[in-house]
């Protein structure tokens, strides 16, 4: 929502925190190394410019 110069948003993440490996390296059958996906969150922020 934007007035003037003062804008409102609202803004989340995963928000229905689904698990889905970023990235992953196999390095043999038996060792696998990689990162999860973060779990959930959601913010608001305000901007205002003058």
């Amino acid at each position: 929502m934007t007035s003037g110069s003062t804008e409102v948003y609202l803004w989340g993440d995963n928000l229905l925190d689904e698990r889905y490996d970023l990235y992953g390296y196999y390095f043999s059958p038996t060792l696998t190394v990689g990162m999860p996906s973060p779990g959930r969150s959601v913010g608001i922020g305000i901007t205002h410019h003058f």
